[in-house]
């Protein structure tokens, strides 16, 4: 865990302050729900098994731009390494994006990076299941979800 974050410029602070990383990068569970936890007090972001919906978007979605080439990514290989080691059945997906994307040919490059990826990009395709272009509102989670649960996990 050290060496992935001693190359940041905060790492003294994520290394030596705890939960120093979720007080800075999670605003919505992370420390909070911790010092809720401690009060012994029940906060409404564990509610739904933690699943909190998106709420549908207004008009149209603004476009999302993925007109890049996918890189290697260092963690990912690490998790594999991780799942291999201990057995672990790794699951990978992409997931789905809004109508309007520039570059829709990303997924496609990231398949030919890491074949293993299942690629999910038309799971859920109408932007009226979306509540911004990268994410799904609470309808095209459930119908994604499902799709993933029958996909994998039912036989």
């Amino acid at each position: 865990m050290k060496s992935q974050f001693e190359g940041l410029d905060d790492f003294k602070s994520f290394y030596y302050i705890p939960f120093y990383r979720y007080l800075k990068y999670d605003a919505k569970i992370g420390f909070r729900e911790m010092f809720f936890y401690g009060l012994n007090k029940k906060s409404k972001e564990l509610d739904n098994g933690g699943f909190d919906g998106l709420k549908s978007n207004v008009g149209k979605l603004n476009e999302e731009n993925l007109n890049f080439e996918p890189k290697t990514n260092r963690y990912y290989e690490e998790i594999k390494k991780i799942c291999k080691i201990n057995h672990i059945n790794l699951i990978a997906i992409m997931t789905p994006m809004c109508e309007n994307v520039i570059g829709k040919d990303y997924f496609q490059k990231v398949n030919k990076l890491y074949p293993e990826i299942h690629n999910y990009e038309n799971a859920v395709i109408e932007d009226q299941y979306f509540s911004s272009c990268g994410h799904m509102n609470d309808e095209g989670a459930r119908i994604f979800t499902a799709r993933i649960i029958k996909d994998f996990f039912k036989k």
